[in-house]
């Protein structure tokens, strides 16, 4: 029989064989040479898809070569660190090495293999391949009773559009596929719990029951089309000539389709490797460029969507037909239940691996985040960076040697800067919590995550942990010391107060029954807090002068009558912090411009400046206030003044507005003309960058912009400088948030906590997603410093 195309209108037909004009292209031009149309093109189009998704490795090295960098193996002993026990065969350890250019705090989780209770798992920000979210949203959304998330790390680089979150390569879940790879390597966990680390490759294909249509897929005897075609993509943007498989794991609705389209009903997901499924073709529509189409992914069902050759053979499946689909990954990913994906590969066969020389994003230090493993145990590993003199991060080659070093005979680099996060449940405590410092100041929102979560069932109290408010505590202070417990598999472990004897050695001070320490003289106290047999003991220095007292912020803007509250801190000679009940500080203010509490707390009255100064025995501190500042303009870019352009991955340049240009006030605008495709793909990123970091004076809320958008999509962003030279990222944008044309005000926010004084050193436009990058030209005028509260707040 004859089975004809279904739902779209028909065209007028050619006087020639009677066929419609398209048709006859496809017949024509494939024929009965579509056999070999289709081999080259899945060789072709592999190619293709596989060149524009892997990194461009330009110059290699051999692994020897490493060592040029001048970085010897850090002196790291897994057997000499601090491990804390967080849960089952889980431990942390957080430690700094230290060189002579260079800080770097590192976060190790180490998880033992095979223990029963404990299991590493895919997490997605969303529940959905698209969708961002922090690490400790997706931690929680996973934390619960008898499946606690003990650690998590962020995972796999993300696009930014068109599906925002979207992780570049594999990711699996539970035992389902959510994302087909993407020629990048991933790292997985077989079923029986053992690691592993290579480039996953998916065999995937959907036929056409027969048996359901009486016949082949044939519109005549002479031009055949396969019943059986290969899936190139899952839950992925339809690009080039390929054939794509969407599940209800995307989220409700595909991306944008050029081409044509199947709903199929009857595929409940998960959708598992090795598993046939079978449904029933319910609907047909088509897309073009001009009028793309988006649908929605049913519950019970998938879509099936191409465009090139594949689109003959969903055109000529017959509405209500039975197709089966079947994917499958080569091996070892075949018994893989959970994977993320990363890139590139650091350490393979315990040596490490080659790495590109010529990639800056391998060469220049970064936050860094990695995973890795050897025999016995699985490594989470992530390096603060971006904060000059505190934490510096680490080049490629450092990770890597740290990896070595930490015996990892197979490891893998996962996404680093703004994304690098390290979640952990402390000891004894309920809830996971973030224990590295973000470089942007705050957790970045990512599309993915990998989590250790314990399953290990509640038991009895086997460990006391005592954590003092402080090492040392002032005379006549009230310090509360905290008191947790863990069973045997280091579970948190309530206990009652009722349930402790305390006690404290030595003259310097007092403990009650609550745990609080009272210090009553100048001396060191040893206390003690038992449960039966179980016992733990801290020490605690009691003092009764003090080297130094802080006070935080040191200089700000109120508006008025708004209030904050300063915080004041002691140290002792070794720089220790001293605890000190807040009514122990004596608090005064000058200028008359605000008011300050017993407890530190200022409130602004009029207009002016003052300062503040808090006292604790012969050491002080002040802080400085102004009150309803005005605006402050940083740079109004009638002339150039130094200002340049710089980029990564891209060309920039900078130059003052011409006539006829875009200007928003005055007679000039900063003009920067970018191309974000010129860097053969990765992040590009082009710079607006001051001759040298301007200072901002006072406590600025937030740094205004006035832009002259070019609808690019782009991500806008700026650096400023905080008084401790750590450099800080802030956004005038979300992702993807650059949409508009002409002008706009936008406001990027200043940390209130950042030390001071703030200097403002960048502005920039990024963009993550190779198939989005573009050229554009972008307007600036009138950078400025914004104080007191948001408008509307």
């Amino acid at each position: 029989m004859t089975l004809l195309r279904h739902g779209r209108p028909k065209p007028p037909c050619l006087p020639i064989l009677g066929l419609k004009p398209r048709t006859l292209w496809r017949r024509a031009s494939l024929g009965p040479w579509l056999p070999i149309w289709l081999l080259l093109l899945s060789l072709f189009g592999g190619w293709l898809t596989t060149a524009a998704q892997a990194p461009a490795v330009t110059a290699q090295v051999p692994a020897a070569a490493a060592s040029s960098s001048g970085w010897a193996a850090p002196g790291v002993s897994t057997a000499e660190l601090p491990w804390d026990p967080i849960g089952p065969g889980t431990y942390h350890a957080a430690f700094t090495l230290r060189k002579a250019d260079a800080v770097q705090p590192v976060h190790v989780v180490r998880v033992e293999q095979g223990h029963p209770y404990v299991r590493l798992e895919g997490a997605l920000a969303q529940g959905t391949a698209g969708g961002v979210g922090t690490v400790l949203s997706q931690a929680l959304a996973r934390h619960a009773p008898g499946s606690a998330v003990v650690a998590a790390i962020n995972a796999d680089f993300f696009y930014s559009a068109p599906i925002a979150g979207l992780p570049v390569g594999l990711h699996m879940q539970g035992g389902e596929i959510v994302t087909s790879p993407s020629g990048t390597p991933a790292f997985g966990v077989r079923r029986d719990g053992r690691p592993v680390i290579g480039v996953p490759e998916m065999q995937a294909r959907v036929w056409l029951d027969e048996a359901s249509t009486g016949n082949r897929l044939s519109t005549d005897a002479l031009f055949a089309v396969p019943s059986e075609w290969r899936i190139d993509l899952i839950n992925r943007p339809l690009a080039g000539l390929a054939l794509a498989l969407y599940t209800p794991r995307l989220g409700p609705t595909t991306p944008a389709l050029e081409g044509t389209a199947v709903i199929v009903k009857g595929i409940t997901p998960p959708l598992r490797p090795g598993t046939v499924y079978t449904g029933t073709v319910a609907a047909r529509q088509w897309g073009s460029r001009a009028a793309p189409l988006t649908l929605e992914i049913p519950r019970d069902g998938v879509v099936l969507a191409a465009r090139g050759p594949a689109e003959e053979f969903l055109e000529l499946l017959p509405l209500g037909a039975t197709i089966h689909l079947e994917v499958n990954l080569s091996p070892p990913f075949d018994q893989v239940t959970d994977a993320v994906s990363g890139r590139p590969v650091l350490v393979a066969g315990g040596a490490p691996a080659p790495l590109n020389t010529r990639d800056s994003l391998v060469t220049q230090r970064h936050p860094r985040t990695a995973i890795g493993f050897n025999g016995r145990e699985v490594f989470l590993v992530t390096v603060d960076g971006r904060r000059d003199g505190h934490a510096d991060g680490m080049t490629l080659f450092e990770l890597q040697e740290l990896m070595l070093a930490l015996g990892a005979t197979e490891a893998l680099n996962l996404d680093g800067g703004g994304s690098t996060t390290m979640v952990i449940r402390p000891p004894g405590t309920t809830e996971p919590q973030v224990v590295n410092v973000p470089s942007d100041g705050h957790e970045r929102a990512v599309g993915n995550g990998l989590l250790v979560v314990s399953t290990a069932p509640p038991g009895q109290l086997a460990r006391l942990i005592l954590r003092p408010a402080a090492p040392v505590a002032y005379v006549g202070s009230l310090m509360p010391i905290t008191l947790l417990g863990q069973d045997e598999h280091h579970n948190p472990r309530t206990v009652l107060s009722s349930q402790v004897a305390w006690t404290a050695a030595g003259d310097a001070g007092r403990v009650g029954a609550s745990g609080a320490f009272s210090a009553r003289q100048p001396g060191t106290a040893v206390i003690e807090a038992a449960v039966g047999p179980i016992r733990a003991s801290t020490t605690v220095t009691v003092v009764d002068t003090v080297a130094a007292v802080t006070v935080t912020p040191e200089t700000f803007s109120l508006a008025r009558g708004e209030s904050i509250a300063l915080q004041a801190q002691a140290f002792d000679a070794d720089g220790r912090p001293v605890w000190v009940n807040p009514w122990q500080f004596a608090w005064s203010a000058e200028g008359g411009a605000v008011r300050v509490d017993a407890g530190g707390v200022v409130t602004a009255v009029r207009q002016g400046e003052a300062a503040v100064t808090v006292r604790l025995g012969g050491a002080a501190a002040t802080a400085r206030i102004t009150v309803d500042q005005p605006p402050h303009v940083l740079w109004g870019f009638e002339e150039m003044g130094g200002w340049y352009a710089n980029a990564v991955r891209a060309r920039a340049s900078l130059a003052l507005s011409g006539p006829g240009e875009p200007v928003r006030e005055g007679q000039r605008s900063a003009k920067l003309t970018y191309d974000l495709r010129a860097g053969g793909g990765g992040t590009a990123a082009a710079y607006v960058q001051a001759p040298a970091p301007i200072p901002i004076p006072g406590r600025p809320r937030a740094i205004g912009l006035w832009v002259y958008g070019d609808a690019t999509g782009h991500w806008l962003r700026a650096n400023y400088i905080d008084g401790e030279g750590n450099r800080r990222v802030t956004d005038f944008t979300p992702v993807g948030g650059l949409t508009w044309t002409g002008w706009r005000w936008v406001e990027a926010p200043i940390d209130p906590e950042a030390p001071l004084p703030i200097s403002f050193e960048r502005v920039y436009v990024v963009e993550f997603d190779s198939r989005r990058q573009s050229a554009g030209v972008l307007y600036f005028d009138q950078l400025t410093a914004l104080y007191g509260s948001a408008p509307g707040q």
